[in-house]
């Protein structure tokens, strides 16, 4: 089958293609360098940080008052009353 996909010069078409795969496989590799670098980065020279902020994600303190109400007896009178005593 001749047309215009035909190789004209097997060795340059290798060269090409060699030339493709190992630049496509230095970007692979620098990625991930990448991405190992940010994982060391959080993990190891961040992680005082992020414990510090994990732990004032999770203790959490915060004073909610009870809902109490006033105590009648049968004929009207206050009986208890919201006082808080401590």
């Amino acid at each position: 089958m001749v047309g215009k996909w035909q190789l004209k010069d097997h060795e340059a078409e290798k060269k090409l293609f060699n030339h493709r795969l190992v630049v496509a496989g230095v970007f692979i590799v620098v990625l991930f360098a990448a991405l190992i670098l940010q994982l060391v980065n959080l993990q190891i020279y961040q992680h005082e940080y992020f414990t510090a902020r994990s732990d004032g994600n999770r203790m959490h303190s915060q004073y909610v008052p009870p809902a109490r109400g006033l105590i009648f007896d049968r004929s009207g009178n206050l009986l208890a009353e919201n006082q808080p005593i401590f």
